[in-house]
């Protein structure tokens, strides 16, 4: 229709043109003058990128790895510069945000990307749009200070701090298959990672199993990294492994993408946009969040050295995504074993943000 409506302008003021050929030179280069502007403003019209609506509440979580560069866009005001007027929802942890999304509430969240697997089993009616980081190295365990293994089979006897369900799960389940640890034998205490904390602290459990900011600080008071999904520290085996790959994402609600695509790309530019200066300003990064998250910068440093911040969807994205559905699936947390496509959708990605879309998988 806007190419129609093009048309009839550009030929209106052909026409026009061509009446006032015969009246002199001067009328002639005004008419051109005229035209050429109709022409001008008619291609604005067709090519600008107006958002449908401007005024978005994001839903995040308030931590270096969910929502930072969320919050790094809105501290910089890249989302105004693009004429949206976001406001953030940040909670600490992510059941609100499911439940706002489930019903409807929320229109557009951060998340990671084990999640909304479980949402949309339950009926929820979204879709991963885009990554934002890998943060497997976040999920994570750390020995309380003082306790010391001689190796991974130590832990058969040691209390481990775990909510149950979280994805920590994983790199314990891929550590025992790889070191010989008896998963089953291990002696988990379910725990948010808050009460893990004081547990700890009370000599309850040995170890803690979360997530940042909390294995940082454990190790900050004097506790021992062990492992995460691409770190281990065991006496047979340190360095770079292969446990877990977990990835913050942006998650928004079918109708709202429907209703409003030029909106959903504005605001991945500005996510975009920022997870850039994240990585090309790193120091000014964490002094400018360490007030957000409470944190001290030193803390802040090590926490977001753990992350790789990255829209990037590439292979390693893909094979994770497909390694959580099946596990989900396999171990009684999905209900039914999703296809991809039900709760991922790229469009946007690839046609706008391509030079960020780099696999043929999906």
């Amino acid at each position: 229709m806007k190419k129609k409506i093009f048309a009839t302008i550009l030929a209106v003021t052909t026409a026009f043109s061509m009446m006032l050929t015969g009246c002199g030179n001067s009328k002639t280069e005004a008419s051109d003058a005229g035209t050429a502007q109709a022409e001008s403003k008619a291609e604005e019209a067709v090519t600008a990128e107006v958002p449908e609506t401007t005024d978005i509440t994001f839903y995040g979580v308030n931590d270096p790895q969910i929502s930072a560069a969320l919050i790094m866009a809105d501290k910089l005001g890249y989302f105004e510069e693009l004429g949206l007027n976001v406001q953030l929802q940040l909670f600490t942890g992510m059941d609100p945000i499911g439940a706002a999304l489930s019903s409807g509430e929320a229109k557009i969240a951060t998340s990671n990307n084990y999640e909304p697997i479980l949402w949309v089993c339950n009926g929820a009616p979204i879709h991963v749009v885009a990554p934002l980081c890998n943060m497997g190295g976040t999920q994570a365990a750390a020995l309380a200070p003082g306790v010391e293994i001689e190796s991974a089979k130590d832990l058969e006897n040691l209390r481990i701090g775990l909510q149950a369900g979280s994805p920590v799960t994983i790199c314990f389940k891929n550590m025992c298959a790889e070191l010989g640890v008896d998963f089953d034998s291990l002696n988990f205490i379910n725990l948010q990672p808050a009460d893990q904390i004081s547990a700890m602290a009370s000599g309850d459990i040995d170890v803690i199993s979360a997530w940042e900011p909390y294995i940082t600080q454990v190790i900050h008071d004097g506790g021992t990294f062990l492992l995460s999904g691409n770190k281990a520290n065991f006496p047979e085996l340190e360095g770079d492994v292969d446990w877990f790959e977990l990835y913050n994402s942006v998650v928004v609600n079918d109708e709202f993408l429907a209703e409003n695509p030029v909106t959903v790309k504005l605001l991945l530019q500005a996510l975009g946009k920022a997870t850039d200066y994240i990585n090309d300003n790193r120091e000014e990064t964490v002094s400018m969040l360490a007030v957000q998250f409470n944190l001290e910068e030193d803390v802040l440093s090590d926490i977001m050295d753990r992350n790789y911040y990255d829209m990037i969807v590439d292979d390693q994205f893909v094979t994770s995504t497909q390694y959580l559905e099946q596990y989900l699936f396999d171990n009684g947390f999905a209900t039914k074993k999703l296809e991809t496509s039900d709760y991922i959708n790229f469009d946007i990605m690839k046609s706008e943000l391509s030079e960020r879309y780099v696999t043929e998988l999906f």
